[in-house]
């Protein structure tokens, strides 16, 4: 394969073949090459879109995981391994619902990925849900969670972001603690 550059600037990728012929006494080489230019482009159009992806992936503040139509886990983006405290090589290929899920929820979101899977039903797709997740140690994550699905390969795949609410929640308790010590020192 060989890149050439024309005179007006552009490059042109050519892929040669060459072949020794032996007609009676004298060889001949006969050749061809071909223009692969288009290939090359798009080649290089999808390792670009594919290094971007990666990028998004990769530097995204939520936790975003892959799980497969098995229910097992096929990508765990540095936020996840972050938030939950496991590594992505030992996230990869685990059940999600033993890995992430509380007990609390397991049952539900199981029978939610099976229905979708058999009957593509609707998911609570466009919209987070709350969720109480677990991380590595057992502890509960208190999150939000959005979840798409892409076919891949004629297969579901569920996508979830997922978004840390701790302190959020902690928040909010903290602001209804306060009203309420303010409501009873304005009533006594």
């Amino acid at each position: 394969v060989y890149r050439l550059r024309r005179p007006d600037g552009s490059e042109v990728w050519l892929r040669d073949q060459l072949r020794l012929s032996d007609g009676g006494g004298s060889s001949t080489i006969v050749g061809s090459m071909a223009d692969i230019t288009e290939q090359k482009v798009a080649q290089s159009d999808r390792a670009v879109a594919q290094s971007m992806h990666e990028a998004v992936v990769e530097t995204a503040f939520n936790a975003m995981i892959a799980i497969d139509a098995d229910g097992r886990v096929i990508d765990f983006n540095p936020a996840a391994e972050r938030l939950f405290g496991h590594s992505r090589a030992a996230a990869i290929g685990r059940d999600a619902s033993d890995l992430l899920v509380s007990p609390r929820h397991r049952r539900r979101l199981l029978a939610e990925m099976r229905r979708y899977r058999d009957s593509e039903s609707d998911l609570p797709f466009g919209r987070r849900i709350a969720m109480e997740l677990l991380n590595a140690d057992g502890d509960v994550v208190t999150t939000e969670v959005a979840i798409s699905v892409v076919n891949v390969r004629g297969a579901p795949v569920f996508l979830a972001d997922i978004r840390d609410v701790r302190d959020r929640v902690r928040a909010a308790h903290e602001a209804r603690r306060l009203n309420q010590l303010l409501r009873d020192a304005v009533e006594s």
